[in-house]
């Protein structure tokens, strides 16, 4: 795995533990472990800052995840 930081366009898988971000009531909610892990790749479509944290929009899950929880690959 790639110790890049995630830009738009960017592979990748999300760290188990990671939580939900975006505007949602799902915010702050754990994401389940058969989404995280190294044989789940997602892209990033867009990036912006939330509550003062960086959170990247996955398109196929159709959710947002902070960034400092994705690993490039």
């Amino acid at each position: 795995m790639s110790a890049a930081y995630p830009v738009v366009g960017s592979r990748v898988t999300i760290r188990a533990g990671a939580l939900y971000g975006g505007a949602a009531a799902s915010r702050g909610a754990l994401i389940p472990g058969y989404i995280t892990g190294p044989a789940r790749r997602y892209t990033v479509s867009e990036i912006t800052t939330r509550h003062g944290v960086q959170e990247a929009y996955l398109g196929e899950l159709k959710s947002w995840v902070a960034l400092s929880a994705l690993v490039v690959v």
